[in-house]
């Protein structure tokens, strides 16, 4: 599934992740960890997510933080920020960590139907 994604950001001309994916697939096996991997009914893998009860302090106000009725995700690349707002994220900020641009977004939390957008 992450070999997939790393295709993916290849494919829409994004850095990929691929020289990490060893260690993203480790993260991805830690019963401790944070990292989940999603299925469609059982049968089919559709997503990796890190799901926290809490944000980052350095990309979010304490406000922020607070807030659990937003669902909040960062990224590195202005076309993978783009492709976010395209699923209804907006962008919150710009913010700096470590020297790399990081674009910080959110939306409501709400639930979703995406029966549609998995079945091919």
């Amino acid at each position: 599934m992450i070999a997939a994604r790393c295709d993916w950001l290849e494919d829409n001309g994004l850095l990929s992740w691929r020289p990490s994916l060893d260690d993203l697939v480790s993260q991805a096996d830690n019963p401790c960890g944070d990292v989940w991997v999603l299925e469609l009914d059982g049968s089919r893998l559709v997503g990796r997510t890190t799901l926290q009860e809490q944000g980052p302090p350095w990309g979010w106000t304490d406000a922020e933080r607070a807030g659990a009725g937003w669902v909040r995700r960062d990224c590195a690349f202005p076309e993978l920020a783009k492709y976010y707002q395209s699923q209804g994220y907006e962008l919150v900020r710009e913010a700096d960590r470590k020297g790399h641009r990081l674009f910080m977004m959110a939306r409501k939390a709400e639930r979703l139907d995406l029966t549609a957008a998995f079945q091919r």
